[in-house]
């Protein structure tokens, strides 16, 4: 049995970052025209209410002893960091891969979501040791982080991308998505492309001063070879009609007290960590992981009223987490008068009052001799 510490999940997931200075100069970000525009909106259902609404039963869980004393202090790794050009943003995604990957494996535990099957990460250094590559992807395009499920499919879950805050700010995006254009939108436009090419809807961008979350939406290419389900788009694939719901998380996350980082203020924070780990959550539910036609998306604080027959009850369940919560049974449909001439009219018109049906069959032609009537109706 495994040792349970007094740590749960979400402290390990919600605590004070230091301060990271940006001395980067402003340059411009990649471009290439061919790349996808999406329509962006604000992600608003990506807050902390709907988090702790549908998955706080497992953060709230107590973590084994193992993983606790191996989560890496924060300012041991950012002490005395400055971003001073467009490498260092690196070193964020890649304290994302050590701190979140491994509590999202566990999570995976927990759950019982696609037992047998391994989560491979990895994501692009700063010294170019290791590089993060789609495989199978045309190419090899490179990213900056990778997640995806080591199935037959390799199906991924989720794609990274790094940028400093000189260079680009998700707030300046979602403060008039509608007219956003130019420099705030080449990195999701290059995301929509990496997205697309690796056949999931989920992406994120980090700086130093926030992580953007991204889900896409898209028509699937028409062409006769196209597979909406598949995981590696070819380049003649087009995807059209893009769009992106846009959600930014602040990376300092201020804890007053010790009592935030454990207690109920823990509750109403989201941090950097938290977001990441909720969307690789998302995408590790089956049926809301693939890149979709914007109107199929489901929205993520979506439930349903299910009746569990075993036990007899009514419980609402989450979309994407399952969780289930009690609920009331569902109100009777209320009695509408049925239109003249459908089937139900018949049904209600036979009767005693109703019209005599039987006027329309010739008596002459029923033969009810030895017919026994006897328990047809009550004496």
């Amino acid at each position: 049995m495994e040792s349970l510490s007094a740590t749960t999940l979400r402290d390990a997931l919600v605590r004070q970052k230091p301060f990271v200075p940006c001395t980067s100069r402003r340059t411009g970000n990649t471009k290439y025209a061919p790349w996808p525009e999406p329509n962006i909106r604000v992600w608003s259902e990506f807050n902390i209410q709907t988090l702790n609404d549908s998955y706080g039963h497992v953060l709230d869980t107590a973590l084994p002893r193992y993983l606790v004393d191996n989560l890496t202090t924060p300012a041991d790794v950012f002490k005395n960091m400055t971003v001073s050009d467009d490498k260092a943003p690196l070193h964020f995604i890649g304290w994302n891969d050590a701190t979140v990957m491994p509590l999202v494996k566990w999570s995976m535990q927990q759950m019982g979501l696609h037992t047998g099957t391994a989560l491979f990460h990895r994501y692009t250094d700063a010294q170019g040791t290791t590089v993060a590559k789609l495989p199978q992807a045309p190419n090899k395009l490179t990213v900056d982080h990778l997640v995806y499920l080591q199935n037959s499919h390799r199906d991924t879950l989720v794609v990274g991308l790094g940028r400093t805050s000189t260079k680009w700010r998700g707030v300046a995006a979602m403060r008039n998505p509608g007219d956003a254009r130019g420099e705030n939108t080449w990195p999701i436009r290059q995301l929509a492309n990496l997205c697309a090419r690796s056949g999931t809807r989920y992406g994120y961008i980090q700086t130093d001063e926030e992580l953007a979350v991204c889900c896409f939406g898209a028509k699937p290419p028409t062409s006769d070879k196209a597979d909406t389900g598949a995981r590696w788009q070819q380049p003649d694939d087009k995807w059209d009609d893009w769009s992106v719901s846009l959600m930014v998380v602040p990376w300092n996350t201020e804890l007053c007290g010790s009592g935030d980082a454990s207690g109920g203020g823990a509750r109403r924070i989201l941090t950097t960590e938290l977001a990441l780990w909720w969307l690789c959550m998302l995408a590790l539910s089956d049926g809301h992981r693939p890149l979709v036609e914007t109107k199929e998306i489901v929205a993520i604080d979506s439930w349903e009223r299910v009746y569990l027959h075993k036990e007899r009850r009514w419980v609402r369940r989450h979309r994407y987490s399952s969780c289930e919560v009690p609920a009331d049974p569902p109100p009777p449909s209320a009695y509408e008068t049925p239109e003249p001439g459908n089937a139900a009219t018949l049904a209600a018109d036979v009767g005693a009052n109703g019209q005599n049906w039987f006027d329309l069959i010739d008596p002459a032609t029923i033969d009810i001799t030895g017919a026994n009537f006897d328990g047809m109706w009550p004496v």
